[in-house]
C-alpha cells in the first residue's frame, strides 16, 4: 500500500507538471475553439495609446501592442486595412484615400483567431497640408515691383483690382516682377503663389498702389471676431506680424492673429508689419471697426452690455465717437453681473476704470453690478473718470463693492481718492444705488457717487461704510469724505437723493469734513431736498472742521425741502440742531462760509 501511495503521489506531481507546462504554453498562443463561438469574456482587450503624427513621408498612426492579437484593422476614409504591425502609413496605403485638408476619423481593432475582436479605438486628425508662404515683395525700384516665394515656385496668380494678368496663353503669370508703369489709378495688387501637387495655394500678398505717389501701402487688417475676451483677426499675407495698439495707444507685436484681452486694456486696433517698412507702408491703425458690443449705439438701438468684459469697451467706442459726427452713443446694461467671477484686472482689482471721457448715455435698465473689489495704487479710483456735458449715467445698483485705495508717491498726496460713478461729473448722474459699500482709503477723498460734481446728481442711494485708514505719502491728516458728493462746485445740482445708513470713520482724527451727501459745498454750488436715515462720523479733527447731516461745509445754497433728516451723530454725540455753530456740528449744515 506504501508504495502504491508513492507512485500514485508521483504520477500526480508529473501531471501536474504536465499541466503547468501546458498552461504556460497557451499563454503564448491564443486558444482555439471547435466549433462555436467563444465566450464573449475572451474578447481581446483594446488597442491603446493610438496616436497620428503629420510627416514629410505621411500621416503615420502608431498604437500599442495588444496581448494576444495576431492582426489589427485600421479604418479611415471610407476603407479599411488589416496589418500585423502596430504603425501604418495611411498616406500610403492604397485603401485609403486622404482628403487634402480637414477632420479624419482613424479607427483600429485587435484581431486573433478564437477571440472576439477588441472594442474598437478612434481617434480624430486634422489634415494638415502644406501651405506655401506668401509672396514676398522684396524691392520696388522704378516702378517694378519684384517679389520672392517658396523655393521652386514660379508660377503665380497676379490680379489688378480683381482683375487676372497673365504674361502667357495661360491663366497664370510666370515671373516675379511687374512694371506699374501702366496703373494710372489706385489699385489694388494681389499675388498668390501657385502649389505644386500634394500642397496648397499661398495667402495672397495683397497691397496697394498709390499712383499719385508711387507707393505701395499693406491693406488693413479687415476681419475681426471676438471670443472668450481673445481679438483674433485675419492673416495679411507676406505680414511677418502684426503691432497691436490698445485704447492708450501702447504697441504689442505679435506673430500669431490674436491678443489676450482678458487681463489687458482693449484693443484699438492691430496693422500689419512686413519685412521692409521701407518698400511697403504699413496699413492705417484700426481702419475697420471691431465689433466688442452688439447694437448700433442709438437711443432705439442702443449697445447691449452683457458681461463685465462688455462694460470695458465702452471706452473704445468713445474714443472713437468722431466717426459719429457729434452724434451721442448710448449703452444698455442687459444683464446683472457678478464681479466674483471676474479674475483681477488691473492691480489686484477685479474691474477696470473707464477712463476715456464719457458722452453717451449709459443706462444701466436696473440691473446690477455685484461684488466690486478694488485694490489700487495711485491716484483716484471711480467707475468712470470724466463725464462730459450731456453725458447720462443713470438706474445702476452696486451691491457690495469693496474699494481700498492707497497712494505710495508723491504725485497724488492727496488724491487717494474714491467715487463709485465718477471723479469728475459734467453730466447728469440719476438713480445710482450703491448698497453695503465698504470704502477704505489710506487718505484722501471718499464718497458714494461723484468726487467733484460740476453736473446734476439726483434720485441717488447710498448705505454703507467708509474709512480713512491713515495718511497719504506726505503725511497730511485731513481728508473729506461724503455720502453722495464730495465736492459741489459752482453750476452744480445735488438734490432728491437718500443716505440710508452710512458710518464715516476716520483715524486718529484725520477726517476735516464729513456728510452724508455732500462734504463741500461751493458758491454756486445747490443742494437741495436730500434725506437720510443714520449717518455716523467717528475719527474727526479736534478743531477748526465742519460735519453735516447733508452738507458740511456750505458757500452755496443747501435746502432741506421735503428731505428728512434721521439720526446724526458725531464722534458719539447725538446732533440736533440743523446749522451748526461754532463747532461746524450741523443736521443739515456743519458750517456756513
Amino acid at each position: 500500500m506504501m508504495k502504491r501511495s508513492k507512485i500514485g503521489i508521483i504520477v500526480a506531481i508529473v501531471m501536474l507538471c504536465l499541466a503547468s507546462v501546458g498552461l504556460s504554453a497557451c499563454a503564448k498562443e491564443p486558444r482555439r475553439f471547435a466549433t462555436g463561438d467563444p465566450p464573449e469574456h475572451d474578447r481581446l482587450p483594446s488597442v491603446t495609446a493610438l496616436k497620428a503624427i503629420g510627416t514629410s513621408d505621411g500621416v503615420i498612426a502608431s498604437w500599442n501592442a495588444v496581448s494576444g492579437a495576431t492582426e489589427y484593422v485600421v479604418i479611415c476614409c471610407g476603407g479599411t486595412a488589416v496589418t500585423a504591425q502596430m504603425t501604418v502609413n495611411l498616406s500610403k496605403c492604397t485603401e485609403f484615400v486622404l482628403p487634402d485638408d480637414g477632420e479624419i476619423t482613424i479607427t483600429v481593432a485587435a484581431r486573433a483567431e478564437g477571440y472576439i475582436d477588441s472594442l474598437p479605438t478612434s481617434i480624430k486628425y486634422v489634415m494638415e497640408v502644406k501651405q506655401l508662404r506668401s509672396p514676398e515683395i522684396i524691392a520696388f525700384n522704378n516702378g517694378v515691383i519684384e517679389w520672392k516665394a517658396d523655393s521652386g515656385v514660379s508660377t503665380f496668380i497676379l490680379k489688378i483690382n480683381n482683375e487676372f494678368v497673365s504674361d502667357a496663353s495661360d491663366y497664370y503669370y510666370h515671373t516675379n516682377k511687374y512694371d506699374t508703369k501702366n496703373l494710372t489709378v489706385d489699385s489694388r495688387i494681389d499675388i498668390v503663389a501657385v502649389a505644386g501637387s500634394g500642397e496648397r495655394d499661398s495667402a495672397p500678398t495683397s497691397f496697394m498702389y498709390s499712383a499719385a505717389k508711387k507707393r505701395l501701402t499693406v491693406l488693413p487688417v479687415s476681419e475681426y471676431e471676438i471670443a472668450d475676451e481673445t481679438l483674433k483677426w485675419g492673416a495679411i499675407g507676406g505680414a511677418v506680424a502684426y503691432r497691436v495698439v490698445d485704447l492708450d495707444f501702447n504697441v504689442t507685436t505679435v506673430e500669431d492673429t490674436y491678443f489676450d484681452m482678458s487681463r489687458k486694456n482693449l484693443v484699438y486696433g492691430v496693422y500689419p508689419v512686413m519685412n521692409d517698412d521701407a518698400l511697403m507702408g504699413s496699413a492705417e491703425i484700426a481702419p475697420t471697426s471691431i465689433g466688442y458690443l452688439s447694437g448700433g449705439g442709438t437711443a432705439q438701438d442702443p449697445y447691449l452690455i452683457k458681461t463685465p468684459f462688455d462694460l470695458r469697451a465702452i471706452d473704445y467706442y468713445e474714443l472713437r465717437r468722431s466717426e459719429t459726427n457729434g452724434v451721442r452713443r448710448c449703452y444698455r446694461i442687459e444683464n446683472d453681473m457678478d464681479y466674483n467671477a471676474v479674475d483681477a484686472l488691473e492691480s489686484d482689482s477685479n474691474i477696470y476704470t473707464l477712463r476715456k471721457p464719457f458722452n453717451g448715455t449709459l443706462d444701466g435698465n436696473g440691473k446690477k453690478l455685484s461684488n466690486i473689489r478694488v485694490n489700487y495704487d495711485g491716484g483716484f479710483w471711480a467707475l468712470f473718470e470724466f463725464l462730459e456735458r450731456g453725458a447720462v449715467v443713470t438706474n445702476i445698483t452696486f451691491d457690495g463693492a469693496e474699494i481700498y485705495n492707497r497712494v505710495q508717491d508723491d504725485e497724488h498726496p492727496l488724491n487717494a481718492s474714491i467715487a463709485t460713478v465718477a471723479y469728475m461729473n459734467y453730466g447728469t448722474v440719476s438713480g445710482v444705488t450703491v448698497v453695503g459699500a465698504q470704502y477704505t482709503a489710506m487718505g484722501g477723498e471718499v464718497c458714494g457717487i461723484v468726487a467733484h460734481n460740476y453736473g446734476t446728481v439726483s434720485g441717488c442711494s447710498v448705505s454703507g461704510t467708509f474709512a480713512q485708514a491713515g495718511t497719504s505719502a506726505l503725511g497730511v491728516a485731513g481728508y473729506e469724505m461724503a455720502g453722495v458728493v464730495l465736492e459741489n462746485l459752482n453750476g452744480g445740482t445735488v438734490e432728491d437723493n437718500t443716505v440710508g445708513s452710512l458710518t464715516l470713520r476716520g483715524t486718529g482724527g484725520n477726517i476735516r469734513s464729513a456728510a452724508g451727501v455732500v462734504s463741500i459745498n461751493r458758491e454756486g454750488g445747490i443742494v437741495r431736498n436730500n434725506s437720510y436715515t443714520s449717518v455716523v462720523i467717528t475719527g474727526m479733527a479736534a478743531s477748526g472742521s465742519e460735519y453735516g447731516g447733508v452738507t458740511a461745509y456750505c458757500a452755496g445754497t443747501t435746502t432741506k425741502g421735503t428731505g428728512k433728516l434721521g439720526t446724526f451723530t458725531v464722534g458719539g454725540v447725538a446732533v440736533t440742531v440743523e446749522t451748526g455753530g461754532a463747532d461746524g456740528r450741523g443736521k443739515l449744515v456743519g458750517k456756513r462760509g
